[in-house]
């Protein structure tokens, strides 16, 4: 080779170099999540909610938008240095309580509020403005699972064992193993934080926090009467059963239930554990909701504990009776469980001081409909009539008052009465049904405890 070729091949071999390790390169652009939570940081809270209500309108599943905060979230709290951090990490929990409180599913949901709660306790010392974050959370489990109790009493509704984890008032229990990580989950811990949510219950975790809260004690009585609700059941001809409230948990009922065999727990399965497999075994979905009711499934058969953690929430109560803006839900919650195990007169007593205590129509109309409940169960037929016509004064249309109306003028032979009162009802669109909002926070403290965050943030 000629010297000027050699020379001429070297200048192409550097230039070529060039080209590969001299050009600029593309820098990354800021993650996703980092941005929106910097923009959430500067005041734009709509943003978190933004994500998810566009994915979910685009039909996109939200299992990527979770992995992203899961594995950018610790990034963006740490990327200011210690001194910032606890007020970013509380920026980024309740970013993540928003995108919970936006959700339609409640895997994505409770997997926000696994998140968001783990992160707060990476500190052991809670900030105080921590305690309205944990309030909005419990309003956002319950918001999104406890409704279900009323429509099907077969089972809990997820969000409800995810707020009340394993039966009060026992110890925690570690969630069961998972051999087959599904693969949507890099961030380390991530399915462990959102398993030992549900294993342990985030209300706990709320009070271990703030043990001193009276609004967490009265959400531990919701779950309990919640988590109960299917008790009372056991032997009971189904034509028998209430239309909208459990059966009576009388003496001889429990004497009927020791009697009767308890039936077993099934072994744990894929399926069991959320898992549905395609035929080469790779994990296709995981529902960490079905992980739960896996985790519970023992205690959720066991009825003689649900009745006896039952009675255990009359104590909590106890505790609650201090004058203040609680007082018409423990009174509405006290008297549920006095209906529960057939104290009807008690019942009773504890409904008409849900009336003194507040003129919220929701609760008027809830307390109302247990009235005519109880006066049902006493065979005061007139009496019953008269309450559910009051619930509807308290909210017209209201479908379980509507309903439970149109039944007892109907047991009570007043069949044109019925069919006329049926037909106005159905003359007009049904209102929300306060019925839903039975075991629920109260749904102003709900929005307020979310003001009291933004503001702190700022």
């Amino acid at each position: 080779m000629t010297k000027d070729r050699l020379r001429w091949t070297i200048v192409v071999f550097v230039a070529e170099a060039c080209l590969v390790f001299c050009a600029p390169r593309p820098v990354a652009g800021p993650s996703p999540i980092s941005d929106a939570l910097d923009r959430y940081a500067r005041g734009q809270f709509d943003v978190a909610a933004a994500l998810v209500t566009k994915l979910e309108k685009d039909k996109n599943p939200t299992v990527g938008l979770a992995q992203q905060l899961e594995h950018d979230g610790p990034l963006w709290i740490d990327a200011m240095g210690p001194l910032a951090a606890p007020k970013r990490r509380l920026i980024a929990a309740t970013f993540a309580l928003e995108m919970a409180r936006a959700a339609h599913g409640w895997t994505f949901t409770e997997r926000m509020l696994a998140w968001g709660c783990a992160r707060l306790r990476d500190d052991p010392h809670p900030q105080a403005v921590e305690r309205s974050w944990y309030l909005a959370s419990v309003g956002v489990s319950e918001e999104h699972g406890t409704s279900m109790i009323v429509a099907s009493e077969s089972r809990m509704g997820d969000g409800t064992i995810a707020l009340l984890g394993t039966s009060w008032p026992r110890a925690p229990r570690t969630a069961p193993a998972v051999t087959a990580p599904p693969d949507y989950v890099h961030a380390p811990n991530a399915l462990d934080e959102s398993a030992g949510e549900l294993a342990e219950g985030h209300l706990a975790h709320a009070i271990a926090r703030f043990p001193d809260v009276p609004e967490f004690q009265l959400a531990k009585a919701r779950a309990i009467i919640a988590g109960s609700w299917g008790a009372g059941k056991v032997g009971v001809p189904v034509d028998e059963q209430s239309r909208a409230f459990p059966g009576d948990i009388t003496q001889a009922y429990l004497a009927r239930l020791v009697a009767a065999p308890q039936p077993a727990a099934p072994s744990p399965s894929s399926s069991d554990l959320g898992m549905a497999r395609r035929p080469s075994g790779s994990v296709d979905v995981f529902n960490l909701a079905d992980l739960a009711y896996s985790s519970v499934h023992a205690p959720l058969v066991d009825e003689p504990l649900r009745i006896k953690e039952l009675r255990g929430a009359l104590t909590i109560l106890e505790h609650l009776t201090n004058p203040g803006p609680m007082l018409a839900d423990v009174h509405l919650y006290y008297g549920i469980i006095a209906l529960r195990f057939g104290e009807r007169a008690a019942a009773l007593q504890h409904f008409g001081q849900v009336e003194q205590l507040t003129t919220d129509p929701l609760r008027r109309c809830n307390a109302r409909v247990l009235e005519g409940i109880a006066h049902e169960r006493l065979q005061e037929w007139d009496a019953a009539a008269a309450s559910y016509r009051s619930a509807l004064d308290a909210v017209p249309h209201a479908r379980t008052a509507a309903t439970m109306l149109t039944a007892v003028l109907l047991v009570r032979g007043h069949t044109a009465d019925a069919e006329v009162f049926a037909d106005d009802v159905l003359s007009v669109p049904m209102a929300p049904d306060p019925w839903n909002r039975l075991l629920m926070a109260d749904p102003a403290s709900f929005a307020g405890y979310f003001d009291q965050l933004r503001k702190a943030l700022q």
